[in-house]
């Protein structure tokens, strides 16, 4: 029995547990719709099998799909090969994250306003420090803005001279890119 289960477990096939047709029914209208993999560089899938799943419904259920992927960190030897054979379009995007990370100071809620109108006034120091580490994880670039207020409203509160805080909030910037990054 354990043998069976093992070996029923390595032969996973992607397409044996999601069963999808290509219309959706919202009431009496049927519509069709695109299917979108998002982050497929991070999937515990095998390239090859997801790579299949994609083609079965692509190709055999006429079902727009949309694969987004960092390529770079795909690190399947076969995917150029497999991608070939199943990808019809590449798109290459790249960010403005000059206006991405405008947008993120200005979207930022927070109480404290003397730490939005710091972050507002050195947003020059958090494109470099983003753009510096080489590391474009939006993501960890919110969460760092997040952990650094407490920092500010610590060291306000302290009574200790604000000169150095922006020189403070680049390296501690600089330390949560590297740390993330590994």
């Amino acid at each position: 029995a354990v043998s069976m289960g093992v070996s029923s477990a390595l032969s996973f096939n992607p397409l044996s547990f999601i069963s999808v047709k290509n219309t959706v029914r919202q009431g009496k209208q049927e519509r069709k719709f695109a299917l979108v993999f998002d982050d497929f560089e991070r999937s515990n899938i095998e390239v090859k099998d997801l790579l299949g799943a994609i083609n079965e419904y692509s190709e055999n259920k006429n079902i727009k799909t949309i694969l987004i992927a960092d390529e770079e960190k795909i690190e399947d030897v076969g995917y150029e090969d497999f991608k070939e054979k199943v990808v019809s379009r590449t798109l290459r995007m790249s960010s403005n994250y000059q206006d991405i990370i405008n947008s993120i100071v200005d979207g930022y809620k927070t109480d404290n306003e003397a730490y939005k109108t710091f972050l507002v006034e050195n947003m020059e120091c958090i494109v470099g420090a983003f753009t510096h580490s080489g590391y474009s994880n939006l993501r960890t670039l919110k969460s760092c803005i997040i952990d650094f207020e407490r920092i500010y409203a610590a060291w306000s509160q302290s009574g200790v001279s604000l000169d150095d805080i922006e020189s403070i909030f680049y390296k501690f910037c600089v330390i949560t890119y590297e740390t993330k990054k590994g």
